[in-house]
């Protein structure tokens, strides 16, 4: 939803799942307007992996670590011609989360990450869920 910037139309997924109902192994798909795709694949079974790579119609890019960064990482862009690195620098996980509310807070601006952005975060992950469980399409409103 970040990297796209609009709401998602609708879902697809499916999963292996433990005798306790827990999705060992995830495969979904988020579809958005103007026939844009998103895949997404987690894992317990598979080796440890946990890189991001967007896929564009110019170009890719792929991160190696998105969800647990270091406050240097590298990001690698590939075009049809050429391959480069670029360096980001952030604070220590978390602690822009933290600073940015505490400053939305303290100045009455909107924090980075709304309210309605948290709430579509989590109508979109429901939607996963339910496709999954069900095999059905969900559609998002």
């Amino acid at each position: 939803r970040t990297v796209v910037g609009q709401r998602p139309v609708a879902v697809q997924a499916a999963a292996n799942w433990s005798p306790g109902k827990i999705d060992l192994s995830f495969f979904g798909q988020i579809q958005f307007p103007d026939d844009i795709v998103a895949h997404v694949h987690s894992s317990f079974e598979s080796p440890f992996k946990t890189e991001m790579e967007v896929i564009g119609s110019e170009g890719r890019l792929l991160i190696k670590r998105p969800f647990k960064p270091e406050t240097v990482e590298t990001i690698e862009v590939m075009t049809p011609t050429e391959t480069y690195l670029v360096t980001v620098e952030g604070p220590a996980l978390y602690q822009g989360e933290v600073d940015d509310v505490r400053e939305s807070a303290r100045s009455g601006r909107a924090p980075l990450v709304t309210l309605d952005d948290s709430l579509d975060n989590v109508d979109t992950l429901t939607a996963l869920l339910k496709a999954a469980r069900t095999g059905n399409t969900v559609e998002l409103p």
